[in-house]
């Protein structure tokens, strides 16, 4: 109705009737705001790759490094079979919670985690 009186104005006498168009238009909006919110739930959850938090993909791949010394690379290659980009594999591992630098592109898991 707002998106109606908003188009056509408050003369309801002259324009009494919802067209299509605004019905369309009204479609439109719910959607918007319905993919706003999976979007913010998903970033909340941690399922959302913008924003690295700690969901599910991510600590099937930490579970599955080896105990031992990490190299960059090795972890990069392993997040590709858990389809993590490159960018949010670097923003992983430097997570305190899960690894510990030892050097320049060396790694040990934290097992406090």
């Amino acid at each position: 109705m707002i998106l109606h009186i908003a188009e056509k104005g408050t003369d309801l006498k002259k324009y009494c009737e919802v067209d299509t168009n605004t019905i369309y238009k009204a479609i439109e909006f719910s959607e918007y705001f319905f993919e706003a919110m999976q979007q913010n739930f998903d970033q909340v959850s941690g399922q959302n790759e913008k924003i690295i938090g700690i969901g599910k993909k991510y600590i099937d791949l930490y579970n599955s490094l080896e105990d031992k010394e990490l190299k960059r690379e090795d972890i990069i290659d392993a997040a590709l079979k858990f389809n993590i980009g490159k960018r949010m594999v670097c923003n992983f591992i430097k997570n305190a919670d899960y690894f510990k630098k030892i050097s320049y592109g060396r790694y040990l898991k934290n097992f406090n985690s």
